[in-house]
């Protein structure tokens, strides 16, 4: 018979899982805007006009502000994924205390 918290366990891993596909589909799609932003997609003319050049750079920092922030994103999701797999999803890493549900 399986406990309550087996199947909270097994229902937010569900929901971890969901989110690391959306969030790997989200930085592909990021990848791409990335490439032809920057021209690397096959146009490299430099914009004619300084402040669509300065905007074209702006775009560029902000992508990669946003790429940053969701591979540090995924890799909360791989090591959610991983203590899904390993039965362990929902017990601290450091003192092994069940962790509230609210926070999961």
């Amino acid at each position: 018979m399986k406990t309550v918290t087996e199947v909270l366990r097994r229902e937010l891993g569900t929901r971890v899982l969901a989110e690391q596909r959306a969030a790997r589909a989200h930085l592909l799609a990021l990848e791409r805007e990335t490439l032809q932003a920057t021209g690397l997609d096959g146009d490299n003319t430099p914009p004619a006009d300084p402040l669509e050049a300065a905007n074209h750079e702006i775009a560029e920092i902000e992508m990669e502000g946003s790429r940053e922030a969701l591979i540090r994103r995924l890799k909360k999701l791989y090591r959610a994924a991983e203590k899904v797999r390993e039965n362990t999803y929902g017990e601290c890493d450091g003192c092994g205390e069940e962790i509230p549900l609210a926070r999961l």
